[in-house]
């Protein structure tokens, strides 16, 4: 019986204040490691599960975009990096804030090298579902300003947002 009342205080205060909520971050590694075997694999549901809800909702024929960054890489994987870059942090004094880096995973396949990159939001307990990448640029050369698919929403602001 005790349990019980203890168990509905717990879940009341929670409601209350959901900054209780413990939200898991994502792990950039984890995230860079399941990009590359997505594509690797040309696994397109694999690729879409490291985007954030806005791009998953806003942008058109998301998975023939994800094909066509597959289609635009040529031969198979030889080796792969990846970093974090910068960050920005957010918080309103309450208990919500949100994190992000520069993600840059650098590749070489068979027949050449490849920059992937965009914003990873790791850490958000305004809004958990909008984790994720949220915004992707492929380069064909690593020195390359120019990126050959993008994928991300028309309301980017510096990079950051999709």
């Amino acid at each position: 019986m005790f349990q019980k009342f203890l168990a509905a205080i717990v879940a009341f205060f929670v409601w209350l204040f959901p900054c209780l909520q413990k939200t898991q971050p994502l792990d950039a590694k984890t995230v860079a490691n399941n990009l590359i075997q997505a594509i690797e694999t040309e696994d397109v549901e694999l690729f879409k599960k490291q985007l954030c809800r806005n791009i998953k909702q806003n942008v058109d024929d998301l998975p023939g975009k994800i094909t066509e960054l597959f289609n635009a890489i040529d031969g198979d994987l030889v080796d792969f990096t990846w970093a974090t870059m910068g960050g920005s942090f957010e918080s309103d004094g309450r208990g919500k804030s949100t994190s992000r880096v520069i993600l840059n995973i650098e590749f070489t396949t068979t027949t050449g090298s490849y920059l992937l990159m965009g914003g990873l939001e790791y850490h958000n307990t305004y809004q958990p579902e909008e984790m994720g990448m949220r915004s992707i640029l492929l380069f064909d050369d690593l020195a390359s300003t120019t990126p050959i698919i993008q994928i991300r929403t028309g309301n980017a602001e510096n990079g950051w947002q999709d």
